[in-house]
This record gives C-alpha cells, sequence and structure tokens, in this order.
C-alpha cells in the first residue's frame, strides 16, 4: 500500500508539472507580431499645447519681434562706437604734458601769463537800447559779443500813500470818487501789481514825505485803512555794460570801441 501512495503522489506531481512547463513554453515562443496594445506617452505633456488659428498673423508677430531686438541692438552697438569716439576725441585734445623750463624761462611764462589773464572789470556809461545793435556788432567783431552782461537802469523807488485795495474794482472806483470830493483830486484806482484795486493819494520821493502825507490825511478822512508802500523802480529803457575778467588786448580792443560809439568806461570796483 505504501508503495501505490508513493506512485500516486509521483504521477499527481508529473501531471501538474508537465501542464506548467507547457504554459511557459506557449508564452516563450509566442510570435512576435502579435497585437499589443498601445500605450499613451506623456498624456499630461500634450494638454497645454493649442493649435494656432492664424499662422500669417503669428508669422508676422514674431518677425516684428526679430525686428524690434535686432533694431535695439543696432542702437546699442551706435551708442557704444559713438561713445568710444567721444573718449578718443577727448585724449587727443588732452593737452600734453610739458617739461620743466629753466628758471629764467618759467619766470618769463609766468609773467606773460599772468599778463594774458589779468582780471579787468569795466562798465559802460548808461546806453540807450537804441545803441546797443550798432555796439554789438562791433563788440563781436572783436570777439566781445559774450564777454559782458546787461544791467537795466530803473527809476527811482517811489513811496506810496494808499487806502487798502477793495474787493473788487467797481468798489475801488466809487471809493476814488467819493475820495476826490473831499479834496484828494489825485486819487485813482492802481489796476496792477500788488496793490490791485487800491485808491492811491498821492506819490512821494521819500518815505518821510509820504509818511507825513499820510498823517495828514488819516485826520482829514478820519480814516485808519491808510498805508504807505515802497514801490520799486521801473524799467526805463536804458541799459549798461558790465565786462569782467577781461585781459589787456581784450580791454584795449573794449576801449577802441568805447571811442568809436561815444561811451565811457569806468572800473567796476
Amino acid at each position: 500500500m505504501r508503495v501505490v501512495a508513493w506512485v500516486l503522489v509521483l504521477a499527481c506531481v508529473a501531471l501538474y508539472s508537465f501542464d506548467s512547463f507547457r504554459a511557459w513554453l506557449q508564452e516563450d515562443v509566442a510570435p512576435v507580431n502579435e497585437e499589443r496594445v498601445a500605450v499613451t506617452v506623456f498624456p499630461e505633456a500634450m494638454k497645454n499645447i493649442r493649435p494656432i488659428d492664424n499662422p500669417d498673423a503669428y508669422i508676422r508677430q514674431r518677425q516684428e519681434v526679430a525686428r524690434i531686438q535686432a533694431q535695439k541692438v543696432a542702437e546699442e552697438e551706435k551708442i557704444r562706437l559713438e561713445n568710444e569716439r567721444q573718449a578718443a576725441l577727448a585724449k587727443a585734445q588732452e593737452k600734453p604734458t610739458l617739461k620743466p623750463l629753466p628758471e629764467a624761462i618759467q619766470a618769463q611764462a609766468r609773467a606773460q601769463s599772468e599778463t594774458d589773464f589779468a582780471s579787468i572789470c569795466l562798465r559802460t556809461s548808461i546806453l540807450s537800447q537804441k545803441a546797443l545793435p550798432a555796439i554789438n556788432r562791433s563788440l563781436q567783431s572783436a570777439g566781445l559779443l559774450e564777454a559782458f552782461q546787461i544791467e537795466s537802469e530803473l527809476s527811482a523807488d517811489r513811496y506810496v500813500v494808499f487806502i487798502v485795495p477793495s474787493a473788487t474794482r467797481k468798489g475801488a472806483e466809487i471809493l476814488a470818487r467819493q475820495i476826490k470830493k473831499q479834496g484828494f483830486a489825485s486819487a485813482r484806482v492802481i489796476t496792477e501789481g500788488p496793490l490791485h484795486n487800491a485808491v492811491q493819494l498821492g506819490s512821494f520821493n521819500s518815505e518821510q514825505q509820504a509818511q507825513t502825507y499820510l498823517e495828514e490825511s488819516a485826520k482829514k478822512l478820519d480814516m485808519t485803512a491808510l498805508r504807505v508802500s515802497r514801490i520799486i523802480g521801473k524799467a526805463t529803457g536804458r541799459v549798461s555794460l558790465v565786462f569782467a575778467n577781461l585781459n589787456e588786448k581784450q580791454e584795449q580792443s573794449l576801449r577802441r570801441i568805447a571811442q568809436q560809439h561815444g561811451f565811457k568806461l569806468a572800473s567796476c570796483y
């Protein structure tokens, strides 16, 4: 019986082993052209890709971007070349370093330099603006057109006695008529400047005169709204020319021009 049992066990093992061996053999020798299921590669990478609606417009846009970039590069290159040119020009204009001169020659050079660059300042007498064009032509010929400054002559300052400004022009005119009836014949409305719409009673050369007139007028009118103000002189249409930092050569040229046009020169100091 034991022998029979072992025989049955070995038969079962052989049967099951043969089925497994046959399945493995069929899988290993399967034809290579067997159809297989296609696998999608990187599906996530394709989800943001969109078709181009208008290829011509897209091409023109890319060409315009390329043109702008090329233009920018060309401008930068132009600026770089211009900077190099300016640097080369500045270097070429640099004065060469001079070798030390002997003491005697150095002293003579210093004396000549002091003469050439002497600081001389001259002022002309009062000139009419009508005479300036002819004088300017002479100054231009002598190279002195840019060597002077113009100073306008102003009239003398005045001191004005006035009644404080009204809110409106009409109110100031009514007040001026009332003041005239009280004996101030010269009363008038000031129509410009910081005293606009004030009523002027009088104008004087000195502050003392104006103050005295204010006190008298305040008593006569019984008013406390009177004031004194200094009015800066106005341009008279006449000027003087100031020439600064002249050397002797320029001074001689300027004196010849002064003699030619009949004006006088005086030192600025």
